[in-house]
């Protein structure tokens, strides 16, 4: 008879050259500690830029410069896609920003693409404080 490598995975062998050796254990769903670690950076930074952001927004909220906003604490649960900031730039102009991880990393997940889809040219994505900044200031220009 002769040993596949298909035969041989199903019974928790793998072929190394010519030898049947026994197969490393699968991973069950669990990462790696460096994986869960370069997660909980990655959702930090996000965190940080969401602070950023929120400071900045206030500050204009106090100067007049807005009328509103609001963060989006748990879209997930709440409201799956939902931008993580409202604003109230005026009484005709409400906008939604997405905040995305600064690196450019955090995809867009198709219920957010769909939210922002129907806020039109009154939805944008940014990944920084400077992008929201020049973004907002796009939108109260016109």
């Amino acid at each position: 008879m002769t040993w596949t490598a298909e035969t041989l995975a199903a019974k928790g062998y793998a072929l190394e050259g010519n030898r049947a050796v026994p197969a490393p254990p699968k991973r069950r769903g669990r990462r790696s500690i460096s994986e869960q670690w370069a997660d909980k950076e990655d959702k930090r930074r996000e965190a940080e830029l969401q602070a950023e952001v929120t400071a900045w927004l206030a500050g204009e909220l106090a100067a007049g410069h807005i009328l509103c906003w609001t963060h989006v604490a748990r879209p997930q649960r709440d409201r799956p896609g939902l931008p993580d900031l409202i604003v109230g730039l005026r009484a005709d102009l409400v906008v939604a920003i997405e905040l995305k991880r600064p690196d450019g990393t955090g995809a867009l997940r198709p219920e957010q693409a769909v939210w922002l889809r129907a806020w039109g040219s009154n939805g944008a994505v940014c990944l920084s404080l400077a992008q929201v900044v020049e973004r907002v200031r796009a939108w109260r220009m016109g």
